[in-house]
Order: C-alpha cells, then sequence, then structure tokens
C-alpha cells in the first residue's frame, strides 16, 4: 500500500483535553505526571518501576497459559521470557468485540509494538506489547456489533445475538459462552467476506475462534493472536482466576478505603476542570471503584456509604468494611475495576512505561492520575494511537478524475455535499456574481451623486432601484445555487457509496469496520504495511491507498 500522511485532522479525534495532551508537553507535566514524547520523562517513569517489585514469574505463568491456549506464536513466547527477565511494558487494550471489533482495535495493537520497538531503542532496555483484553465488562450490547463494508460500497451491519451466548444477563462477557448455533452465523458471516489473498486464511481464523463453548474473549484473542502474533504482543484475560488473584492486594486496599479513593478521583476531577475541561467519567456520589458478580454471575457495582457499609443493587446484604475484604480475598475472581479503575490494576501488576489509548481514554487518564498516587502505583505515560483510512483504488480514481481530495471526503456526507457544490459553483462561475454585485454598487453610486446634483430629492428612487436590483442578483445567485446542488445530486449514488467506505455514517472508517474483510481483501501483509507507517512520537492520521476493494459499478468520467 501507498501512504500519504494527512497530519492531526478533526477525523483522528484528538482534540479537546487529549489533544493538548498530546501536543502540550507542559500540560501533560501538569495533569498526567509527564510527557510520552520526552525522553526525560520515559526515563524518570522507568526508574519509579524499577524501585518497586511486579510478581513477574507469577504473572508470566499465567500469561503463558492463556497465550498457548489461543496458540501464540514464538515471538510471543520470546516476549514473556524478556517479562520474566525484567523487561518493561507497552500497554494498549480494547474490549472483546466480535471479530476483534473496529478497526482502530487492531491499530491500538500495532501502535502498542511501534512504541515498544522504539522505546527499546531509545532506552537501551527491552520493551514488550501488551494487549489487556477487557473481558470483565458486562456491556454485551456494546461488543456484538461490528459492520462490514459490502461490494456495493455500502454497508453489512453484524451483529452476535444474545441468544447465540449462554449466561446470565449481566454476567461478564468472559463469562458467556457460545451456544452451538453459533456455526451458522459463522458460515453466514464468513461469506460477506470479499475475495482476496487472505480471504482462506481469515475464513479458518474465524471458524476455528467461534466454536460451541468458547468465550468472546477466547474468540477475539485468537483472532488477534492469528493476524498479530508475529509482532510478539502478549494478550491477557485479566477475568482469569489465577489473574484475578495477582491482584487480590490492590483490591484489599481498594476496599479498606473506598471513601479515600472516591474523594482523590473527585478531588483530580475538579483539576481537570480548572484546567477548563469537562471530565470524561462522572462517579456517582456512593460508587466505588469496583464491580462485583453477585450469586447469580451478574455484575453488579459496589456502592458504599459510611453509615450502610458495602452494598450493591438486588441483594439485601450490607458488609462493614473487614467482611468485605474477606470475602473479597476469598474469592478474587468475582471482583471487577470500574472504567476509572482499570487501568490502575494492569499496571500494578504490569511494569507498564506507556499506555497507548484513544482520545476518549487519554481524557479520562487526567482523572485516573490520583488513583495511581492512592493506590502507589506508578503511573505510565500516555500515548495516542495510530489513525488510518483505507482508500482503494476505484475510490482514489473516482476523486481524482473530479480533482478531489481524500481529506475533502473524510467529513460527514452532507458537509461533503455542501463543500463539492460550492466548489463547483466557483468552478463554474468563480467570482462572477461577486464581481456583478461590486459593478452594479459603483454604478448606483456614480448615478446616486449625479442624480442628487441633478434633481435633488430624487436619489431616494435610485436607492429604491439598486435595493430591487441587490434582491434580483440575490435570487439569482439563489437559482444558481440550485443549479449547482443539482448537479452533485446526480452524483450521490457515487458520493453515498464512498463515503460510506471511507467515513461512514459520520465517523471515521476505523470506528466503523472489522479489520477481518480487510486482512481477507489484501492479505496479512496489510498489518505489515500499516506498521510500518506507524511514527510513535507523530501521531498523524494516514491514509493508506490501496489495491482495489473490488466495489461494482464506480464509473470514472
Amino acid at each position: 500500500m501507498r501512504a500519504q500522511r494527512l497530519g492531526n485532522l478533526q477525523t483522528v479525534g484528538l482534540r479537546g483535553l487529549a489533544g493538548k495532551a498530546i501536543s502540550d508537553k507542559e500540560f501533560a507535566r501538569r495533569l498526567y505526571g509527564g510527557s510520552a514524547c520526552e525522553e526525560a520523562d520515559l526515563r524518570q517513569v522507568a526508574a519509579r518501576i524499577r524501585g518497586r517489585d511486579y510478581p513477574r514469574s507469577d504473572l508470566v505463568s499465567v500469561l503463558r497459559t492463556q497465550n498457548e491456549s489461543w496458540g501464540c506464536a514464538p515471538e510471543t513466547r520470546k516476549a514473556l521470557r524478556r517479562l520474566e527477565e525484567g523487561a518493561l511494558c507497552v500497554m494498549t487494550g480494547q474490549q472483546a468485540g466480535i471479530l476483534t471489533g473496529p478497526l482502530y482495535t487492531v491499530y491500538k495493537a500495532l501502535s502498542a509494538v511501534a512504541w515498544a520497538r522504539t522505546l527499546e531503542e531509545l532506552l537501551g532496555e527491552p520493551v514488550v506489547p501488551v494487549f489487556w483484553i477487557a473481558g470483565d465488562d458486562h456491556d454485551y450490547e456494546e461488543v456484538a456489533r461490528v459492520a462490514f463494508p459490502a461490494r456495493t460500497g455500502f454497508q453489512h451491519h453484524l451483529e452476535l445475538p444474545r441468544s447465540l451466548v449462554s449466561g446470565a444477563p449481566s454476567a461478564r462477557v468472559a463469562e458467556l459462552r457460545f451456544i452451538a448455533e453459533i456455526a451458522k452465523w459463522t458460515d453466514e458471516t464468513v461469506s460477506l467476506l470479499p475475495g482476496g489473498p487472505g480471504r482462506d486464511s481469515v475464513v479458518g481464523a474465524i471458524r476455528e475462534a467461534f466454536t460451541p463453548g468458547a468465550t468472546p474473549v477466547d474468540a477475539f484473542a485468537r483472532l488477534m493472536v492469528s493476524w498479530l502474533g508475529r509482532h510478539g504482543i502478549i494478550f491477557v484475560n485479566p477475568a482469569d482466576r489465577r489473574f484475578k488473584a495477582l491482584l487480590q492486594p490492590l483490591f484489599s486496599r481498594c476496599s479498606s478505603d473506598p471513601v479515600g479513593f472516591r474523594e482523590a478521583f473527585v478531588e483530580q476531577s475538579s483539576y481537570v476542570r480548572a484546567e477548563g475541561y469537562v471530565p470524561q467519567i462522572v462517579a456517582a456520589p456512593e460508587a466505588t471503584l469496583l464491580f462485583w458478580d453477585d450469586e447469580s454471575g451478574n455484575r453488579r457495582r459496589v456502592d458504599f456509604t459510611p453509615t450502610q457499609g458495602f452494598f450493591w443493587r438486588e441483594s439485601a446484604t450490607v458488609h462493614t468494611i473487614p467482611e468485605f475484604k474477606r470475602i473479597a480475598s476469598a474469592s478474587p475472581e468475582r471482583i471487577s475495576p470500574n472504567a476509572a479503575f482499570r487501568p490502575v490494576s494492569g499496571d500494578s501488576v504490569f511494569p507498564t512505561l506507556v499506555h497507548v489509548m484513544g482520545p476518549g481514554e487519554i481524557a479520562y487518564m487526567a482523572q485516573v492520575r490520583a488513583l495511581y498516587d492512592k493506590a502507589r502505583v506508578p503511573m505510565p505515560l500516555v500515548a495516542a494511537r495510530a489513525g488510518f483510512t483505507v482508500v482503494p483504488q476505484e475510490i482514489e480514481n473516482w476523486l481524482q478524475s473530479r480533482s478531489l481530495s481524500i481529506e475533502e471526503a473524510l467529513q460527514p456526507l452532507d458537509v461533503w455535499r455542501h463543500t463539492l457544490a460550492e466548489r463547483e459553483k466557483c468552478r463554474g462561475l468563480g467570482g462572477r456574481i461577486s464581481e456583478t454585485r461590486r459593478a452594479l454598487d459603483e454604478t448606483y453610486e456614480k448615478l446616486e451623486h449625479e442624480v442628487r446634483n441633478a434633481l435633488p430629492g430624487m436619489d431616494t428612487a435610485v436607492l429604491s432601484a439598486r435595493i430591487k436590483t441587490q434582491g434580483l442578483v440575490n435570487k439569482l445567485e439563489a437559482k444558481l445555487d440550485q443549479g449547482f446542488r443539482r448537479r452533485v445530486r446526480e452524483t450521490m449514488p457515487e458520493l453515498e457509496r464512498i463515503s460510506s467506505f471511507v467515513f461512514p455514517g459520520g465517523v471515521p472508517q476505523e470506528r466503523v469496520y472489522s479489520a477481518a474483510p480487510f486482512v481477507a481483501r489484501y492479505g496479512e501483509a496489510f498489518f505489515a504495511d500499516l506498521l510500518s507507517q506507524i511514527r510513535p512520537f507523530d501521531p498523524v492520521h494516514t491514509c493508506m491507498w490501496a489495491e482495489s476493494f473490488g466495489l461494482d459499478d464506480l464509473p470514472v468520467s
């Protein structure tokens, strides 16, 4: 693929608090404790990590079992050995979306690989990439949908119905399991894949991942390992009982002082407001940082008040601090962190130097900083994932035939349509309307001056005629605008199909489409091409000009 770096476009989402955190090093130091783009800050965090003990042997034992069960590559085995021997980590992660979820999931993973390689060279010590599969989440609807681009240029919306997985209604995704009927869904899904050098491999990987009895986390991990394992990424399922046991000391600390942790988070959120930003996470007054699996397997938010103690919805039982610590210690697998406490949990056992994140995650990490301090866990520096838009040959040809740029296409369809109509108007008329107005104004000004001298009092008639003439020009311009909009509407089928591919539904392609059809079409070299374009210290959005995607009937005129 041919790459074109587009710069920090709005499509990347690096605006607001996230954009400030990445672009302003002093701001990053003030609110996040440092900048991932500054070597001095990186070395300072690395020194804090080296001054702390991590359960490396126990951790790697759990990770080795997990990754071997997903068919890990030799490169991952090597990364596990390096982690056990003292390597630092670059962490990223995402929920266990079906078919690995949107494209930005693999962009995160590849960004972590690029950051690990860059930091290892910069610091002169081993750094390995780690991917946290957020299987503790219980919002099934959020992970059960994704889309494929169709040959027509529009979208196939895919959903894994809740009826195809067993488990409690609000169970963590890691606790759900596919039932036998998953095979039919798999057959229908692979039939939507485009042809290409990677299709057979993708079909095989999907069939192997989505088998009866497997969990959505297993399916996600197997696909990611199949596609990206050769880059040495370590995948982790934090819902694992053995892994949760490693988090038990942190959970105990949080349970011992629920009010203190909550107040620290609220205070840090006030610092974010003082900087002029709206906090990304707003916590309920009684909420703790933890969730608990109840007896029926449903995940419940754990609340706490000094007068009541610990409690959760749909349970009449209230626990004191010592009681809750005892049950949490006995069953750590039933505890899971909330969104704010999740990164702290991971970094309490992983020696994480840098977190590679999306814009929303970068924004809420400004609030999470206080939780790191309270938990006595070194906070990593935050970095932005890479962003890409894949544009196949047939769309490139169409854009070139009309002298359009990809930047123009990376906007909502109604905005793009208006932009093109204005462009057609400018191309067809130039500045003729404005020139006509100026010429008429100059003529009427001269006439008004002469009439005022020759026939005093009649200049008002000239002014009236001038106003009427201006009104006629305005009507003419409106009619011409309608004509140019009509001309653009004639190309609407093509515009809609192109927009649906590169900016579907008014959002970036990377937030909608699964990687599966792109791997099928272009083969696993697709990932190598992406990885080669990631510049960790320069997170620009990149357009990847690709071979045909097989879109039907995109005329070139």
